[in-house]
């Protein structure tokens, strides 16, 4: 008896501290809930609040354009740049987006690269960069080209312009031996930079230049209609040659019908269309008689 009252006492205990251990701790849990909703509140909040104030600088009247400066333009108008941009006087200067209004600019013929900038809180900066034509090239139609050897446009009754032609190619050759067409181009456009800076030739007296994929290059004055070959290299060197070959026809009153730089240090000149191929040596010599 003794030992099953001393089972039963225990037992009691036992059973009271089990139902003290599994009664729910409801501050534990409060602190636990507070930890995890608190910052989903305030973070809500932050997010409402941001919210509101990103609406009110979309549609506040302080951040409205009331200015728009274009700069760059020659051969285009304001007016055409901002039409083109789709910006215009009152809109908010926040929500314009200034990359796609720049690529939409950048689409048209004539503009090399546009750059827009915001000057808060109501002003916009559009800076743009017309393309610079040196040269009309042939490719069954008249296109221009620029410094950079980029074809941008078909040539238009608008579009009267006093620069040389290209000639040689056509748009067939052009696509299917894209790189060789290029680097005759090239060629072409450095001829056009070496003569302006030996002063052989101003731009007015440069009529065509010819490129051709085999023989290379060749140039056409404007005046007299002058013949000349120059082939693939060395312009530098031929343009010297060249230099001394004009001053001696100058003073001699001649007028060449066709000169050959090809040929290293040998030029041959053939003068008036009549007379036979001659090298400069024996013009020089001819003179000093």
């Amino acid at each position: 008896m003794r030992h099953y009252k001393t089972g039963k006492v225990k037992s009691n205990k036992t059973s009271s501290r089990q139902k003290r251990k599994n009664k729910p701790d409801y501050s534990l849990i409060i602190s636990r809930f507070s930890k995890v909703i608190f910052p989903l509140v305030s973070i809500g909040a932050l997010g409402l609040i941001g919210y509101i104030f990103l609406s009110y600088l979309c549609t506040s009247p302080y951040f409205s354009v009331q200015q728009i400066i274009v700069n760059g333009e020659k051969k285009l108008t304001d007016m055409e740049v901002l039409n083109m941009a789709r910006i215009g006087i009152g809109m908010n200067i926040l929500t314009i987006n200034l990359k796609e209004a720049s690529k939409r600019i950048e689409q048209h013929p004539w503009i090399e690269n546009a750059l827009l900038k915001r000057k808060l809180p109501q002003k916009i900066f559009i800076s743009i960069t017309e393309r610079d034509p040196i040269a009309i090239i042939n490719l069954d139609r008249l296109y221009l080209i620029d410094k950079q050897g980029v074809i941008f446009k078909e040539i238009g009754p608008e579009d009267a312009l006093d620069v040389p032609i290209l000639t040689g190619l056509e748009s067939t050759v052009l696509a299917a031996n894209e790189s060789v067409s290029k680097r005759l181009i090239e060629k072409a456009l450095t001829i056009m930079d070496e003569i302006n800076g030996k002063k052989v030739l101003s731009m007015d007296e440069l009529s065509e230049i010819n490129m051709d994929p085999h023989s290379g290059l060749t140039i056409f004055t404007m005046k007299d209609a002058t013949q000349i070959k120059l082939g693939f290299n060395d312009y530098g060197r031929k343009l010297d040659r060249l230099k001394k070959v004009m001053a001696d026809l100058q003073n001699k009153y001649k007028k060449a019908d066709y000169i050959n730089l090809v040929y290293g240090e040998k030029v041959y000149v053939k003068l008036d269309k009549t007379e036979s191929p001659q090298t400069l040596a024996a013009l020089q010599k001819r003179r000093g008689r």
